[in-house]
Order: C-alpha cells, then sequence, then structure tokens
C-alpha cells in the first residue's frame, strides 16, 4: 500500500507557465518616446528664444507657466506609452492627426497669423520643420504592427 487513506490529499504546487508573449520593451515604442521628448526639446529651445525675445514680465511668466504644463504632459504621454498603455497610443495618434488636419482646414487662418511670422524668425521655422518630422515619425512608429501588437499584448488582463 502506497498511500494511507487517512492521510490529508496532496495538491502538487508549481509555478504556472504562461504561453503569453514577451513583454519587454518595444524598440520602436522606445523610439517614439525618444522623439516626443525629442520634440519637447525643440519646443523648449522655441520657449527659450520667445523668453528671451519678450520683455514684460507677465508674458515671460506665461511661458514659464506653458512651459511646466507641457514638461507634465510630455511626461505623462511618455510614461503611460512605455506602459504600453494603448488608449494613450491612440489619444496621441488622434492629437497628431487632428493638428495637422486642422493646420490643413484653417489654412488662411494659419498662413496669415503663424506662417507669415516664419521668414523674419529662422529659429520659429526650424523648430516647426523639426517638431514636424519628429511627430510623423512618432505617428508613423507607435502605429507599426510591431507597435500595436506590442501595445495589444500588454493590455491583456492578468
Amino acid at each position: 500500500m502506497d498511500r494511507n487513506p487517512y492521510s490529508p490529499p496532496i495538491s502538487p504546487i508549481a509555478d504556472v507557465v504562461a504561453d503569453a508573449p514577451t513583454l519587454e520593451s518595444n524598440r520602436e515604442v522606445l523610439i517614439a518616446c525618444k522623439l516626443i521628448w525629442t520634440s519637447f526639446a525643440l519646443s523648449a529651445v522655441g520657449l527659450i528664444y520667445e523668453f528671451a525675445s519678450r520683455s514684460g514680465l507677465a508674458t515671460q511668466l506665461g511661458l514659464l507657466v506653458a512651459g511646466a504644463i507641457s514638461f507634465g504632459f510630455t511626461w505623462w504621454y511618455v510614461s503611460k506609452l512605455k506602459a504600453g498603455r494603448n488608449w494613450m497610443r491612440i489619444l496621441v495618434t488622434i492629437m497628431l492627426v487632428l493638428s495637422y488636419v486642422s493646420i490643413a482646414v484653417l489654412w488662411q487662418s494659419y498662413y496669415a497669423k503663424i506662417f507669415a511670422n516664419y521668414p523674419e524668425n529662422p529659429i520659429k521655422l526650424a523648430v516647426f520643420v523639426l517638431k514636424t518630422i519628429s511627430s510623423i515619425l512618432t505617428l508613423v512608429l507607435i502605429n507599426l504592427p510591431s507597435s500595436r501588437a506590442w501595445f495589444a499584448a500588454k493590455d491583456i488582463p492578468r
């Protein structure tokens, strides 16, 4: 007789090995996060230029507050993207697409008030062009099939 009928039941205990995909950081998402920070840095350069060219204390204080708020939002975007939050990927995609669609839709207003200042202010023009390139690359990187699969795998409830 191998087993005593009066002993308590035995249950084997072992770690469960899940067949879930690996959840390491996605290379494309990390590059997109770096591009978002690069875009913020470019904005900071433009903000510093504006700060230096403005003389009013209220204007300078407003620029500092805008910079702090921009930093907070950038940190929030990047932290949620790195954590694999698909809703943030979708939100960033919608915001970037809407920002460039709004330029096309409101071209007359943008041209008259914003783009008309670029020939006399090459720093603003360079910041705009580099931020646009950075934003488009970010949009492409976070929406690649491998990035979408990574975000989808991170959204699987555990």
